[in-house]
């Protein structure tokens, strides 16, 4: 929640990124609470720039699969 109040995410844009693989998977405690890392926090405010820049949330899936696979998708 602290993110949510701190950032002006929705809890529902959150959970939306989350869902369509936009952001890793959050960590959650053990009581199930997400743990949003420093990780995290640099995918949700550069997905947040692409999507105010209009790209399509099509393209972010795309372009996230790139960055996850590393290097090999240079060539």
């Amino acid at each position: 929640m602290t993110l949510v109040k701190s950032l002006i995410y929705s809890i529902q844009t959150l959970r939306y990124y989350e869902r369509e693989g936009l952001i890793p998977a959050i960590h959650r405690d053990p009581n199930g609470v997400r743990d949003y890392q420093k990780d995290e926090l640099y995918w949700i405010h550069y997905v947040q720039a692409l999507r105010n820049s209009g790209v399509t949330v099509a393209s972010i899936k795309k372009y996230v699969g790139l960055v996850q696979k590393g290097s090999e998708t240079r060539e």
